[in-house]
């Protein structure tokens, strides 16, 4: 009995595989570009540190750290592990354990009392790797989740940095209209005074007039839209819009501009989260094929057992 338990075992450690060959795709990307570019590096992953803006790095942190988005992706990360642990489970031996007290009091004088206590182990053999594929699925989809929430935090970031830089220019361009509202406001005055005197025309003063008006109305559409700006920064950093207002210290020329230089198109491919995620799951399902096709067979279990009362 102990030789044929040994090669059963044996058995499941060499249970054979049905899920196919796993052949990655074959995509159609150029070697070089068209253009003659120069190549480099893969980007640091704190790329918008090279702006050199100490406000912008407050934000991307916030954003990290408080973006419910991020935070669910985490979690799904999490969710994921978990289940490859109870995937892999099915590969271990089970164990159940009960135990027994009873009292008899007959008729006799004597109160008899008893306990029993059982303890079984059971063991599914792998035959045909349906518990092997289940697991090397449910890593896969680790994987998976993990390069799904590096491909959001990217987005996160590269959308605060966006939104930032969008601040900036709305900042500046409602300075230079109010700069332009100034003049606009005191060219109307001298012309208001010609007019007065005679040495201007009306059709003079109705431009001047209308140029102010469109300036002032141009303004209006500036913090409109700066306010809107504002709102989505708020939502990427995790902060309710209305108690969010940012006045940033630092203008639009300040910022110093990283000189990103591409790689090669196939090396793109690799760099990128969404893609290598979706190489993952496509690598689960491949596995998922193995589990499909091993129900199809029959299971073998082993067990023993052994108890003891008293």
């Amino acid at each position: 009995m102990k030789k044929i338990i040994a090669l059963l075992f044996v058995t499941s450690l060499t249970a054979c595989s049905l899920a196919p060959d796993y052949q990655r795709p074959e995509i159609k990307s150029g070697q070089e570009w068209k253009n003659n570019f120069r190549t480099a590096q893969a980007i640091d992953q704190n790329w918008w540190k090279e702006f050199n803006s100490p406000e912008l790095n407050e934000l991307i942190d916030r954003a990290v750290t408080y973006n419910a988005d991020l935070a669910a992706s985490i979690q799904r990360v999490e969710q994921a592990r978990a289940q490859a642990r109870i995937a892999g489970a099915a590969l271990l031996p089970s164990v159940a354990a009960d135990a027994r007290y009873g009292v008899d009091d007959g008729r006799n004088s004597s109160t008899q009392r008893s306990w029993s206590a059982g303890l079984s182990v059971a063991y599914e053999v792998d035959l045909f790797g349906a518990n092997a594929n289940n697991r090397r699925s449910g890593l896969y989809g680790v994987a998976a989740a993990d390069f799904e929430r590096a491909a959001l935090a990217l987005i996160v970031t590269s959308d605060t940095v966006q939104r930032y830089a969008d601040l900036l220019t709305l900042q500046e361009r409602i300075r230079l209209t109010n700069e332009t509202i100034l003049i606009f406001k005191d060219t109307l005055n001298i012309v208001q005074a010609r007019f007065t005197e005679g040495s201007a025309s009306g059709l003079e003063l109705a431009q001047q007039k209308a140029a102010l008006a469109n300036a002032q109305a141009g303004l209006e559409s500036l913090r409109q839209q700066q306010a809107i700006t504002a709102s989505a920064l708020a939502i990427l950093v995790g902060e309710p819009a209305q108690d969010f207002s940012p006045d940033f210290d630092v203008i639009l020329n300040q910022l110093s501009i990283p000189d990103i230089v591409p790689l090669q198109p196939s090396s793109l491919l690799e760099r990128r989260p969404d893609i290598r995620a979706s190489e993952e799951r496509l690598k689960a399902a491949n596995a998922d094929i193995g589990v499909a096709r091993a129900i199809l067979f029959p299971g073998l279990s082993i067990g023993a057992s052994g108890a003891l009362i008293a």
